[in-house]
């Protein structure tokens, strides 16, 4: 493999003990009031403060707000570790004033962003993102973000290169961040890294000096699997997993690929090859649209049946048949408009959005009445209705799409929204594959699986509070999927005693043991035959003891992998070419793995895919060709699993949203879904308690 290039320090020294002692402060405000301007950097835990600085200053700076004996406390990583640390806080503050004292310019002390007043890109930077503006062009500076980890006994800064566009108009300088970080790429990348590695370095050396202590940083950034003796710090765990093969064949399993649409465009999908000899069948379609776009709309499914050549992705996208050719699926539609499978939805503009949402449930609840006669209802929203699609403030939180979907759940009604943005796409192609993948896939039809992880299942699980403005409740949002990948079910509950660390939610033992019951029920009542010996969980926030405790004791005779995912952390990797001995001209590839520590791993699920047989063209392929990827962080709090099993299993999850005919998601299917299902956790029109088929909500 070739060597990556991460962008973590490792921190030589850092303060080795701090003051503490009881004191009158009751807040995080007084606190800083009482600092002030002075040299000492502080926090506030139980009644205690915790700071680092000289003792006297400190002595005088508090006076009599100290209520104790002043104690002198070493760092442990045992509570550095914790979540939100105060310990881990203090080195973050002495960092940061030692940088500001440098001259650099903190935009977020939440972020940890800085920007030096002297560093502005390059004009080829300009140049390569395509921005004239003079507005942008004279107010962007070079930017960083960072934070700390602790890996193993070893404590890191991670500097993630940024810019930072000081104008006024926010959404101005969001799309123009957009632009100049989306085309830097992986050579680009590593210059700005040494770019930064210069620019900190004083004396030869990286060292924060505030609070009368000392940080200090290695010389260069950590590697993985460099084998170079003149590198500091590398990880030599490094792999990389293969592609993953779908399969399109419930009896041979040569019919398989790692391509999805080739897949569908040669074997058929999957569901298909369990039906002998199987027919074109009628997906028949009911639809609430104004009446004068019904023609419109009839057009746009009647060419569903005819040929469209792809006009974008050429490596990756294929040329769409038909609907017929691919699905054995034709579409048929309300004949005219005085079809009662036809429900006209034409009203005045100046209505409210509430208004317009109880009109659009009247027609859900007449097309009700005649379910059986469709296996799919098509909404068109066309843009004159934009001002209908939401409303969110502090008070309320109303999103037309996610409330209908849910409304139409509770009437055992799936849905296909029809936008304009579709019916006018310049690449019909793609169009076409993506509405007749995700049509298929919510009238029951499986497109594709993975192989088998053996009575094994998945269950995505994360956590949302409801904006309702009657009562705000803490949801569970959970997903249950089989050994083969395929959702099973959605499962929104409320958690009945939540512990919050900050803002962010977490079960309790009790809560955890009894949501995993349940989902465990729901589990063997999607398919009474299977047998659980492996559950794998997926968490997009970490596991605390209690939550921990709760499952393992829901889940005894079972084997439990409890993994925690963040998405897009600040680690980034730049690949190499050890021939050239220099930044390689793509990026990571796709399936890299660089094992931190025992429990804790990079996963690069978005990256290079190098030319292969199953792609169109012969040469590499970086789907969406934007920046640099940022690898998934993967935590475990419990397992025996290997890491490359656990790795191999997450690589096949991101092939597993059958919502869109991408080659894979970034995030694995579990995760994916929890974004969905915490949207619709927000709405009034919630569904809790009751699992519900993932169709509904797609």
């Amino acid at each position: 493999m070739e060597p990556v290039k991460l962008n973590s320090i490792k921190i030589t020294k850092f303060p080795a003990s701090y003051f503490q002692f009881d004191t009158s402060i009751k807040n995080w405000k007084e606190l800083r009031e009482t600092i002030g301007n002075s040299n000492i950097v502080a926090g506030l835990l139980k009644g205690k403060v915790l700071a680092i600085g000289d003792a006297n200053e400190i002595s005088k700076t508090f006076g009599d707000k100290i209520l104790s004996e002043v104690t002198l406390q070493d760092f442990s990583y045992k509570y550095l570790k914790r979540i939100n640390s105060v310990e881990l806080g203090l080195l973050y503050e002495q960092i940061m004033k030692s940088l500001e004292k440098q001259g650099f310019k903190c935009v977020s002390y939440k972020r940890r962003l800085f920007y030096s007043p002297d560093l502005k890109p390059t004009e080829m930077d300009f140049k390569f993102a395509k921005i004239s503006d003079n507005e942008i062009r004279t107010n962007t500076y070079e930017a960083f973000e960072f934070q700390l980890e602790i890996i193993g006994d070893d404590l890191y800064l991670i500097l993630c290169p940024t810019v930072y566009i000081a104008i006024a108009n926010k959404n101005k300088a969001k799309t123009f961040y957009n632009q100049i970080v989306s085309n830097r790429y992986n050579k680009n990348v590593d210059f700005k890294l040494s770019m930064w590695l210069r620019k900190l370095k004083s004396n030869n050396s990286i060292k924060f000096e505030y609070a009368h202590s000392t940080t200090v940083l290695a010389d260069n950034f950590s590697y993985a699997d460099i084998g170079d003796s003149t590198v500091v710090d590398y990880f030599n765990k490094i792999n990389k997993m293969s592609e993953p093969l779908l399969r399109f064949n419930g009896l041979d399993t040569t019919y398989s690929i790692e391509h999805p649409l080739k897949g569908l465009s040669s074997f058929g999908p999957f569901s298909s090859s369990l039906i002998s000899n199987p027919t074109v069948e009628f997906l028949k379609l009911s639809l609430i649209a104004p009446q004068k776009e019904f023609g419109k709309v009839e057009r746009f499914f009647k060419s569903f049946e005819e040929s469209s050549n792809c006009k974008s992705e050429h490596n990756y996208l294929l040329n769409f048949t038909s609907i017929i050719d691919i699905f054995k699926k034709r579409m048929e539609l309300p004949k005219n408009t005085e079809d009662n499978l036809f429900s006209d939805l034409t009203v005045e503009s100046q209505i409210s959005i509430e208004q317009f949402y109880e009109e659009m449930k009247r027609r859900i609840d007449q097309l009700e009445t005649i379910r059986s006669k469709f296996d799919l209802l098509v909404i068109y929203v066309p843009d004159y209705w934009d001002k209908f699609k939401e409303r969110k403030d502090d008070n309320v939180y109303f999103d037309l799409h996610d409330s209908i979907k849910i409304y139409c759940a509770r009437k055992n009604i799936k849905v296909q929204f029809l936008n304009d943005k579709s019916m006018t796409y310049f690449d019909a192609a793609r169009v076409k594959w993506w509405l007749s993948l995700a049509m298929f896939t919510k009238a029951g039809g499986t497109p594709w699986v993975v192989d088998e992880s053996e009575h094994s299942a998945f269950i995505g699980l994360s956590y949302s509070t409801s904006k309702s403005k009657k009562n705000k409740v803490t949801i569970g949002m959970s997903q249950v999927f089989d050994s083969k990948g395929r959702g099973a079910r959605f499962f929104l509950n409320p958690i009945n005693k939540p512990i919050f660390i900050g803002k962010t939610p977490y079960m309790s033992k009790e809560d955890s043991r009894r949501l995993i019951n349940s989902l465990k029920e729901i589990y063997f009542k999607v398919d009474i035959n299977a047998e659980l010996k492996k559950l794998i969980i997926h968490k997009t926030t970490p596991f605390i003891e209690a939550e921990i405790e709760g499952i393992l004791q829901a889940t005894k005779g079972i084997d439990v992998e409890l993994l925690h995912i963040q998405h897009y952390p600040l680690w980034r990797g730049i690949k190499g070419d050890r021939q050239k001995k220099q930044p390689a001209s793509y990026p990571v590839d796709r399936g890299t793995t660089i094992q931190l520590d025992d429990n804790l791993f990079l996963l690069f699920t978005h990256g290079n895919i190098p030319s292969t047989n199953f792609l169109n063209q012969k040469k590499d392929y970086y789907k969406g060709a934007r920046g640099i990827p940022a690898p998934l962080k993967i935590t475990r709090y419990a397992g025996k699993s290997s890491l490359d099993e656990i790795a191999n299993d997450i690589m096949k999850l991101t092939k597993m949203n059958w919502n869109a005919g991408e080659l894979y998601k970034t995030l694995p299917v579990t995760i994916d879904f929890s974004k969905v299902l915490s949207r619709y956790s927000k709405q009034d029109e919630l569904l809790l308690n009751i699992p519900y088929d993932f169709r509904y909500f797609i």
